[in-house]
């Protein structure tokens, strides 16, 4: 998508979540050809989508991310990608 943005005749912009945007421009070498903006465009939160049959994982899955917020663990995993 970037890629396209940059070097591409069709398209001006390009929209993405901002902590996977940052970490691809970086991985890619691509950062000092874009700007980011400080503004979002929602505030709709991420959200997993299970089938009934999942319940119990989903019930595990909900624990887990809590204690790894609680530890600092999930902003550890989420700084590496800042």
């Amino acid at each position: 998508m970037f890629t396209f943005v940059l070097h591409g005749d069709r398209f001006d912009a390009a929209v993405a979540d901002r902590l996977v945007g940052k970490w691809i421009l970086r991985n890619e070498g691509l950062r000092q050809h874009f700007d980011i903006t400080s503004k979002g465009i929602s505030n709709y939160g991420f959200r997993l989508m299970l089938r009934k049959d999942w319940h119990s994982f989903a019930n595990q899955f909900n624990a887990e991310l809590a204690e790894m917020r609680e530890n600092g663990e999930l902003d550890a995993i989420l700084a590496n990608y800042r």
